[in-house]
């Protein structure tokens, strides 16, 4: 996992999403404690991407907290999408934030995610 991910520059550029009546749904956070951190101790914070939809409707995305000598303390794993605000469905988002997300490390338990949409059946 990249912790200099967020150094990097904005997971999305232009217009904010918010403009474009989208909003991201966390459905899910996982949280796993190994290791104590200590007040003011230095961390590093990764982040990959641990599963995406190939239309990139759903993701799934893990932090890592690590003490300065590497060590793991703790992870943080959301599962989530992207809605349309005003139908309140989920959607597949723009082409530029999917190429975001599919530009993000993948995690070591990487899987492929289905796709929140649903289509009609005629």
């Amino acid at each position: 996992m990249n912790p200099n991910f967020l150094q990097a520059g904005p997971i999305w550029t232009g217009t904010p999403i918010w403009r474009i009546r989208l909003g991201v749904v966390i459905m899910k956070d996982e949280l796993e404690y190994r290791r104590e951190v200590k007040w003011m101790e230095e961390i590093t914070i990764g982040v990959g991407v641990a599963g995406l939809a190939p239309d990139g409707s759903r993701f799934k995305v893990k932090n890592e907290i690590r003490r300065s000598d590497g060590e793991l303390c703790a992870s943080v794993t959301s599962t989530g999408g992207f809605m349309n605000l005003d139908t309140r469905k989920l959607v597949a988002p723009p082409e530029s934030i999917l190429a975001a997300y599919q530009s993000l490390p993948k995690t070591e338990d990487y899987a492929e995610l289905p796709s929140s949409i649903k289509t009609r059946s005629k």
